[in-house]
């Protein structure tokens, strides 16, 4: 990894739900990999594009990738193309997905949503960055407030 000053350091976002998170990196990250992740949350599926020379290179490719994933809709069913990028880092950190049931309120237990489903199969996706596949796992499955959580992805860029 190449050793950087705090002065060149750009912290450019954070994830608190539903946004996007872009690790800090050096301003001139020339020579810097790039991954990023995309997730549909309607489907649950997650890609990712790694060894991009650019954030935005990783995450245009990682959401493209993970929208053809999803088939295409039959008449007026079918999931939608909703995939968005959640994670983008650079070389030398991690980042993780994760996933766990939503837990509905006794009153609702037994209601569906407006599409049929149980309101007790929802997901719950989460995802955070760290220096190290470890810390970041454990950072994506602490903030996820679903039961039954998992680790979807993980990953760390060289």
């Amino acid at each position: 990894m190449k050793a950087i000053s705090l002065a060149k350091l750009a912290l450019v976002g954070a994830v608190v739900g539903g946004s996007c998170a872009i690790a800090a990196v050096p301003a001139h990250a020339d020579g810097w990999n790039w991954t990023a992740v995309a997730l549909s949350q309607a489907s649950g599926f997650v890609n990712a594009v790694a060894d991009r020379s650019s954030a935005d290179d990783a995450s245009g490719a990682a959401v493209a990738a993970c929208n053809q994933r999803i088939p295409a809709p039959t008449g007026s069913f079918g999931a939608p193309h909703d995939c968005a990028t959640v994670l983008a880092f650079a070389s030398g950190k991690c980042g993780a997905v994760s996933v766990g049931k939503q837990d509905p309120s006794a009153a609702e237990s037994y209601a569906n949503d407006e599409a049929g489903v149980p309101r007790s199969s929802k997901n719950v996706y989460t995802w955070s960055l760290g220096n190290n596949l470890t810390e970041a796992d454990i950072d994506a499955v602490v903030k996820n407030p679903g039961r039954d959580v998992k680790i979807l992805w993980s990953d760390c860029q060289s």
